[in-house]
């Protein structure tokens, strides 16, 4: 059964904090590395008893235990067992962190929740304060299960479903604006896929194989006049596996506090794979197969056939792998495995890359003009 939302213009009222108010720049205390940001227990349970008076902590930790970049998202539990998600908003210049942010988000969950899409309901924001408490959910990132294995086909179609409904309710936000905006806007969405398009054309990359430039180029310029004709519509940007909670037999959007223009297919898809914490893309793994991807096509479908959605997910999947390898060219090499005679002399290339090649060379569908660019690509060396 399809994703059906009610047919409602959403609007997300501009927010900006009071005159002479800052958006938690008290509670910033700063550690030897300028890089992070830290914070004692009294000065969160402060920020909490201040956003939501009658909660009383009692528990205070990180919400990712592992993240020491920055740790502005915690846990807090008060004495009845009561968990909420607590994410303070800094204002320290980093993207998604600042009073703007907190508004986007803020409005963002309340409308999307209120249509009854799968995001974490909002109990709290007060940009005064500089912060915004969610439901607690206990549950496991996509990105951390996608990398344990440990994710079964209900809870790929799950987050499938989640992602449909979210991208059907932002669509009524995109529709809601002037023609000649909406046109605008595709065209610079256009304009900046032939760039990232480039990119691989230049050199070849790495992973072409020798004799194959001229058939590589041309099957680019075809994915372009493919993809520039998809489906687009403004939603977040902050698009990561490790943005998806499954908990309770759902998936749940998380992080709305960046919004802007994508083309659907690619932000399902950058939902969808994770590329692993370090630079070579070690641990990569994608939540999208050939029965994912006819899933999700079936659902999104409502105008088009499955068959078009098909094929530029599938191109968009091949071509985000195809952009984290070509990163991954300066990396130092010291695998084992060597891509012998590869555009570039041959290329020592490490098991990170060879993940990434590997689920490169899988389409999501038969036939997919994907193919052609996959012809071009030298072997994983994985079975």
């Amino acid at each position: 059964e399809r994703v059906s939302l009610a047919d409602r213009k959403m609007c997300f009222p501009p927010c900006r904090l009071r005159p002479g108010s800052s958006a938690g720049r008290i509670l910033t205390m700063r550690s030897n590395d300028p890089r992070q940001t830290v914070f004692l227990d009294g000065q969160v349970a402060d920020v909490c008893r201040r956003l939501m008076p009658a909660f009383e902590p009692v528990s205070i930790e990180p919400a990712v235990a592992e993240s020491s970049a920055c740790r502005s998202v915690y846990r807090v539990a008060d004495r009845k067992g009561t968990q909420r998600l607590l994410k303070l908003f800094l204002d320290d210049d980093r993207r998604g962190a600042d009073e703007d942010a907190l508004a986007t988000e803020a409005a963002a969950l309340r409308q999307l929740h209120g249509l009854g899409c799968p995001v974490p309901e909002l109990i709290a924001s007060d940009a005064a304060v500089g912060a915004i408490a969610t439901e607690w959910l206990p549950g496991d990132t996509l990105e951390s299960r996608l990398q344990s294995g440990a994710i079964g086909p209900e809870e790929r179609r799950a987050v499938v479903r989640a992602l449909v409904a979210v991208d059907i309710a932002f669509r009524g936000l995109t529709e809601a604006q002037e023609a000649e905006r909406r046109e605008r806007v595709k065209t610079e969405l256009g304009s900046r896929l032939r760039e990232d398009i480039l990119d691989l054309k230049a050199g070849p990359p790495w992973f072409v194989r020798p004799g194959h430039t001229g058939r590589w180029n041309r099957a680019l310029d075809e994915a372009i006049e493919l993809l520039i004709i998809g489906e687009w519509s403004h939603g977040s940007l902050d698009c990561s596996a490790s943005n998806i909670v499954l908990a309770n037999g759902l998936a749940y959007i998380i992080d709305l506090s960046i919004l802007g223009a994508e083309w659907r297919e690619r932000r399902a898809v950058r939902y969808g794979i994770a590329t692993g914490s370090d630079r070579d893309g070690s641990g990569s793994m994608t939540l999208f197969d050939s029965a994912t991807a006819s899933f999700y096509s079936d659902m999104a479908g409502v105008t088009e056939s499955g068959d078009e959605i098909t094929a530029r997910l599938d191109l968009h999947h091949l071509l985000l792998l195809l952009r984290a390898l070509n990163r991954t060219g300066d990396v130092k090499t010291t695998g084992e495995w060597t891509a012998g005679g590869g555009a570039n002399g041959g290329r020592v290339v490490e098991s990170g890359d060879r993940e990434l090649l590997a689920i490169a060379h899988r389409p999501l569908g038969p036939g997919q003009l994907g193919d052609s660019l996959r012809a071009c690509l030298i072997s994983s060396g994985i079975q």
